[in-house]
């Protein structure tokens, strides 16, 4: 399918990481929001926490910058809700690419998984300067998937989906522009209620640092702001903004 027109695209066969080339786009040019960056591979590939990203040829690994609106002089916190948008589009894009996967999910706030192994990672960073921006990235392992991770890793062909990452940058970006514009025009619930249902490990016990001291209880959905909810085991409930979440 054709790329919407209102991207700018600059696809690239080699870059350090499509999330910092996007960045540098944003701050030393005019890139208009929607300014998107491709590569075949990424030398420099990392997540969230500075974790390393395994990026050789074969899977897709895609950078969006968003410019971020003013109100009332001040930057929209919006960073979390776009990470929900792009969480939203991979999940569409691997019901469309790979279409006989059932046991799809989310782990909040960045990871979607197929049978409880990671299949794509989400990397969205803000730049609240001058002309505020996000850059939203994506990881989607297409073609193969690292076996060197500390935690299980999956695919898109493992599961009868398609090879071919071209087509999973047509997918992607067609499912990312319909969460973005529903972000805009019905709000940040519209988005979430698209990932209900698919929370990883909802109801059961987790493990969430998001601090010195980690929390451990039972993960119980999300408030009305997209923070994670956890009753801990002495009954007190505790919402989290931003954490990583390990499963007990």
């Amino acid at each position: 399918m054709p790329l919407d027109p209102r991207y700018t695209l600059a696809a690239l066969d080699t870059i350090g990481s499509t999330n910092d080339e996007a960045k540098r786009l944003a701050r030393q040019s005019d890139a208009p929001t929607l300014t998107l960056v491709w590569a075949r591979r990424q030398s420099a590939g990392r997540g969230r926490l500075e974790r390393r990203w395994m990026s050789p040829e074969g899977n897709l690994y895609w950078s969006c910058v968003v410019r971020l609106p003013l109100v009332g002089g001040q930057v929209a916190p919006v960073t979390g809700d776009l990470c929900f948008a792009a969480a939203a589009a991979v999940v569409a894009t691997v019901r469309r690419l790979a279409p006989e996967v059932a046991d799809l999910a989310v782990k909040w706030p960045n990871d979607v998984l197929i049978g409880g192994a990671k299949t794509a990672g989400i990397l969205v960073e803000a730049d609240n300067g001058a002309a505020p921006f996000a850059v939203v990235g994506i990881g989607v392992n297409v073609g193969w998937a690292p076996d060197d991770t500390p935690y299980p890793a999956t695919c898109l062909a493992a599961h009868g989906g398609t090879t071919d990452v071209a087509r999973a940058f047509d997918a992607l970006s067609a499912a990312f522009l319909h969460y973005h514009d529903l972000l805009i025009t019905a709000g940040p619930a519209a988005v979430r209620a698209d990932l209900e249902g698919l929370w990883a490990r909802l109801g059961e016990r987790i493990e969430v640092r998001a601090g010195a001291e980690p929390l451990v209880g039972v993960f119980e959905g999300l408030d009305g702001h997209g923070r994670l909810c956890l009753r801990l085991d002495d009954g007190r409930r505790r919402t989290v903004t931003v954490g990583d979440v390990f499963f007990v």
